[in-house]
Order: structure tokens, then sequence, then C-alpha cells
């Protein structure tokens, strides 16, 4: 139980610290007179959208991943693990690819 208390307890500030710096990034990057509602969409997108998104995942997978009314963990963690790999290492590696060069000349700029 100590270990799970001290790796929760390290998770919420890794998580604070993460929606920090994603607002301030995003304060940065857009123009004064539309911050705020670039700030209210990155807020939608990952307050809103991903549980939303997650949960319909989540039964998707659940249901693929259960033989004869019995859930196999194994399969489904896997699963998951896979997802996880390609959503938070593939897709931004793209995204920087593609955007990451202007976004750091704004930055730049307004620095």
């Amino acid at each position: 139980p100590t270990i799970a208390v001290v790796s929760q307890a390290l998770h919420g500030v890794g998580y604070a610290f993460f929606f920090a710096s994603a607002y301030i990034y995003v304060d940065r990057l857009a123009p004064p007179d539309v911050r705020h509602s670039a700030q209210t969409m990155f807020a939608i997108i990952m307050l809103g959208g991903g549980p939303i998104l997650g949960g319909k995942l989540n039964g998707w997978l659940s249901e693929m991943h259960t033989v004869d009314g019995v859930m196999q963990f194994a399969p489904f963690f896997r699963t998951l693990a896979w997802i996880g790999l390609v959503v938070f290492v593939g897709v931004p590696l793209v995204a920087f690819a593609l955007v990451g060069v202007e976004a750091r000349r704004a930055v730049r700029a307004r620095a």
C-alpha cells in the first residue's frame, strides 16, 4: 500500500506540472487576441474529449477481450499499452515534426 500511495502522490504532482506547462505553452503560442479561446479549446480536448473517447474505447476493448463471459486482462492491457505508446509517443513526434519548427519560430519571435 505504501508504494501505491507514493506513486499516486507523484502522479498528482506530474499531472499538475503537465497541465501548468501545457497552459503556459498554449499561452505563448497563441496570438494575444485568441489566447483565451486557445486555452479553452485545449481544456475541452484534454478534459472533455479524452475521457469521452477513453470511455468508449475501454468499453469496446473490454467486449473485444471477453471470452465466454471472462475478461482476458493480459491481452486487454497489452492492447492498451500499444495504444498508449502510439498516442503518447508516435502522435506527438509526428505533430512536432509537422508543426514544431514553425511553432518554435513563433515562440522565439514573441520572447
